[in-house]
């Protein structure tokens, strides 16, 4: 939880679960489509501070840090993401089998992103939905 720990100095003002935190995401998504990384990267740190296991909030923060050419930074917020998704224990057997696929995604970019790739668009497309 280290992200998470430097974030909530940053962000002091956000209460944990804010009603914001949808908003947040939405402006998060919105401005990694118009290319605006920067203004993604703010508003899905935003996310992480109010709910701080949100590992999808993680993995699209990761994103748009790789695209800024933050790709160290980018690396630490998914792996941070990967960790709190990998402790995630669901109660359905069909939502376990969902976030195994998540994990097994998110372990391709993350391996993608340690290579310098390009990242899977199609993937991230659908996270960003």
């Amino acid at each position: 939880m280290k992200i998470y720990e430097e974030l909530r100095k940053r962000y002091e003002g956000i209460e944990e679960y804010s009603m914001e935190s949808g908003d947040w995401e939405d402006a998060g998504v919105e401005a990694y489509k118009a290319g605006n990384y920067l203004k993604a990267v703010e508003e899905f740190q935003r996310v992480i501070v109010s709910i701080p296991d949100h590992y999808n909030a993680y993995e699209m923060c990761s994103y748009a840090l790789y695209k800024s050419g933050e790709r160290k930074k980018a690396v630490g917020y998914l792996e941070e993401g990967l960790e709190i998704a990998k402790s995630y224990h669901c109660e359905s057997e069909i939502l376990e089998e969902v976030l195994e696929e998540v994990v097994e995604d998110m372990e391709r970019s993350l391996k993608g992103m340690k290579k310098g790739e390009e990242l899977d668009t199609e993937y991230i497309e659908e996270i960003m939905e």
